[in-house]
């Protein structure tokens, strides 16, 4: 008996040196493919038990994944970042613990698996081969997610409304993150956070029906400027609005060529604010499939590990309207692939994901995609191409 258990540890103690031998390999290959150079030993060390760390999270992640041959999480550009050093990306503001989270394995969570027999109108629907969703962006070390969803949404609904020039063979419109980020109020951080309604109050709080100009502007006019390694997480580490030009862009409307304003914003379908278990999701799969994109609000505590493929309920976790942490962009879905998802498009750059997109769960309220799902109409405007 003595000898089966100094076995069972030897074992043990060699699975794990190879496990160790392994993440020391994987660590090299990461440095090599992102270019990292850190600059003490103590440094470097540091971020081998972080980068450790995260894959022992991705091995738990894909250890519930339905599909064994095809993990969806794994290395990826922030496998050497800690948490509270991801957390800076998830800018929507009440975002939640992290440290609590991180205490309870994933494996005994109890999550409602909330899978539906969704009945749709139209089976799949994917609005970035249709030509009205902008090319992937980098947020950079900035909270700024929530402006660019925003600003995302009114791109997407000022192409589909056949105001973008790429409806007469030019490109699409592309207006300004930077001011969202930089000049809305209401409580907003700037890099430090904010939420949709407040990005979308400030674009139509602007508008004025005596006046012609105000609104959101081209992103030439005030470009977004973030680095993508120092971190920012409040309003003074980004652009003032006072710095751009917002108000040469407004008085001078005409030589910026395009400018959008707009009437109202909505909810695409009922929101909540409790543990969203009966979210309306046939309603969100319609509002899609004939009105185009939707800004929406979702829980991306695990997303840092993502590498593709469809990333299930129970593997993004709570979706509950207190998990929501990250804004972004609901451009499509496919309801009729083996494994059905919801086209998500993200803004941490095209390394990141599929391609900086990623694919959730469709028939269910993944990562609490439904919670907060937003629409804006258009006013006005003036394309001057």
């Amino acid at each position: 008996m003595h000898y089966f258990l100094l076995l069972a540890l030897a074992l043990i103690a060699v699975s794990s040196a190879l496990l160790e031998d392994n993440h020391v390999e994987l660590f090299s290959a990461f440095k090599r493919k992102y270019n990292i150079n850190y600059k003490t030993k103590e440094e470097e060390a540091k971020r081998l038990n972080i980068f450790r760390e995260n894959l022992k999270r991705a091995d738990e992640l894909n250890s519930i994944h339905p599909d064994k041959e095809k993990p969806s999480f794994g290395v990826t550009k922030f496998s050497d970042r800690s948490y509270d050093e991801y957390k800076v990306l998830l800018g929507r503001t009440n975002s939640k613990d992290y440290k609590e989270i991180l205490s309870k394995p994933i494996q005994k969570r109890n999550l409602r698996e909330q899978k539906r027999n969704l009945q749709v109108t139209t089976p799949d629907v994917n609005w970035i081969d249709a030509g009205i969703v902008s090319p992937i962006k980098n947020q950079g070390q900035c909270g700024s997610c929530w402006a660019h969803s925003a600003t995302e949404q009114l791109e997407s609904q000022w192409a589909f409304n056949g105001l973008s020039s790429f409806a007469n063979g030019g490109a699409l419109t592309e207006f300004s993150v930077q001011q969202i980020t930089s000049c809305t109020g209401q409580g907003t951080a700037g890099c430090g956070g904010g939420d949709l309604p407040q990005a979308f109050s400030y674009i139509q709080s602007l508008s004025n029906n005596t006046v012609q100009g105000p609104g959101i502007i081209p992103q030439a006019y005030a470009p977004y400027i973030q680095s993508s390694y120092i971190s920012c997480s409040n309003k003074r580490c980004t652009e003032a609005c006072s710095d751009l030009s917002v108000n040469t862009a407004y008085t001078q409307w005409d030589l910026a060529g395009v400018y959008a304003t707009i009437s109202a914003f909505d909810y695409a379908i009922s929101t909540c604010t409790d543990a969203c278990a009966n979210q309306n999701l046939d309603g969100l799969a319609d509002y899609v499939a004939a009105n185009g994109t939707a800004a929406i609000c979702v829980n991306a505590g695990n997303w840092n590990s993502y590498t593709g493929g469809v990333m299930t309920v129970s593997e993004c976790g709570g979706y509950a309207y207190s998990d929501l942490d990250h804004c972004v962009h609901l451009v499509g879905y496919n309801s009729t692939a083996s494994s059905p998802y919801w086209i998500v498009k993200n803004s941490w750059s095209t390394d990141w994901g599929e391609s900086g997109y990623i694919y959730l769960q469709f028939d269910a309220n993944t990562c609490g995609l439904a919670n907060e799902a937003m629409y804006v109409t258009i006013q006005n405007g003036q394309n001057n191409f």
